[in-house]
């Protein structure tokens, strides 16, 4: 079960209606949260209707799961523990995606059209993202995103019904590029060879290139490979100052820093990445001993009632520390709740207006979703992996660069 799964990234849970109360082991929890008969739920006047659709299996399925935990977490902060916002009650109802792009669109016209929502979230995939938010406008039916990071979503493939409260690539590596000039001049990416790896490296390039630096060669490998070894002999043999690696899925996160140390390369170059989840941090070892780089989430950076609350909060329900996509769950089902208030109704249009400019507290701070493109301003810590007092390299926080530092370029269609 999941407590065996954070220290392999492997994890086998499943978790189908929304429960707020209860605590005890994760195993508990699960039993408690699975199989919902979707003939007795309350009538649609009652209720707010939100499709969850995320990974509960597949490649992505131990960050999709946080994820679930951090939006039921959420809106049992922002409702103040009763489920219930203007008077009506919120009922979730959760889809697996299996990590395919396919599924997820056959699921979000199941969630569309059969269930009728009144609001889609969730997933942490960006090609399902994208291929979902498609069919989420089409129906006007807003879409909150957690996770899913790629640039064009807030970009190039913007529509007025897509919102995102989690960070887009770009944040993240205007947060990193300008201390990543300080530790070397010239830098190699190793990235999955996706939609968000790809997305990440040219964010990457971007603002390395902006603090006088130059990405000398990018490499790209499939998000479930077992085996970096040609992929690291070739960029050793380039002999770049820093490596920079994207971290997207379970494999890049577990193997890929066993055979970084196997192969000596952090004994010849240094290391950055965009710092991922606490299984990476566990299996990169010693080689991960003053990398750097810009982290979405760890649970003791941040200072404030909303983070106090939710970690205190993961640890008695689940019996462990929360990590970064339970955290993104956790900011989703506050902005939804905070949108679902200020919201007129629970048309379309209503909501897309409550959630334009709105403004939020949630685990780093204060939030403000941009009304130009729907991306969420928010701040984002710079740290230094060091070893500390857990039997892993913690995440040390060197800056939190404030969200108006980083406000990217809007590049969606029509609405500068």
């Amino acid at each position: 079960m999941k407590r065996i799964s954070k220290l392999t990234a492997l994890i086998v849970s499943s978790m189908m209606v929304l429960s707020l109360a209860g605590c005890g082991s994760k195993n508990d929890a699960t039993k408690a949260t699975s199989g919902t008969d979707s003939s007795k739920t309350t009538d649609s006047k009652e209720t707010v209707k939100v499709g969850v659709l995320t990974s509960k299996s597949g490649v992505m399925e131990t960050w999709g799961t946080d994820e679930i935990e951090g939006i039921e977490l959420g809106i049992e902060y922002a409702t103040k523990g009763t489920n219930e916002v203007n008077g009506k009650k919120i009922e979730l109802i959760i889809e697996d995606d299996t990590s395919n792009s396919g599924v997820a669109v056959q699921k979000a016209v199941k969630l569309i059209e059969q269930d009728k929502v009144n609001v889609l979230t969730g997933g942490v995939i960006s090609g399902n993202a994208l291929a979902v938010m498609e069919k989420a406008a089409a129906a006007k039916v807003p879409y909150l995103i957690e996770s899913a990071a790629a640039d064009a979503i807030t970009g190039k493939n913007f529509n007025e019904y897509t919102f995102r409260v989690g960070r887009s690539f770009r944040q993240v590596t205007m947060a990193g590029g300008a201390y990543l000039n300080k530790i070397g001049k010239t830098f190699y990416v190793l990235a999955p060879d996706n939609v968000a790896g790809k997305d990440f490296v040219n964010a990457w390039k971007t603002d390395i290139e902006l603090g006088g630096g130059k990405v000398i060669g990018e490499a790209y490998a499939p998000v479930d490979s077992t085996d970096f070894t040609s992929y690291l002999t070739k960029i050793k043999d380039a002999k770049p100052d820093v490596l920079v690696l994207v971290i997207v899925g379970d494999s890049f996160t577990s193997k890929l820093p066993q055979q970084i140390q196997e192969l000596g390369v952090n004994k010849e170059i240094k290391l950055a990445a965009d710092l991922a989840d606490i299984p990476f941090l566990k299996a990169v070892g010693k080689a991960g001993e003053g990398m750097m780089g810009p982290i979405i989430y760890y649970n003791s950076i941040f200072d404030n009632a909303e983070n106090k609350w939710f970690v205190e909060k993961y640890r008695a329900k689940y019996n462990e520390d929360p990590d970064l996509f339970a955290s993104a769950g956790f900011t989703g089902g506050i902005a939804l709740v905070e949108g679902l208030k200020k919201s007129t109704s629970l048309k379309g249009e209503d909501l897309v207006k409550a959630f334009e400019g709105l403004k939020f507290k949630s685990v780093k701070g204060e939030y403000y979703i941009r009304p130009e493109d729907h991306q969420a301003m928010q701040p984002i810590p710079v740290v230094e992996l060091r070893k500390k007092d857990k039997d892993y390299v913690e995440p040390q926080l060197l800056e939190l660069v404030p969200m108006e530092k980083l406000e990217p370029p809007i590049a969606a269609p029509g609405r500068k």
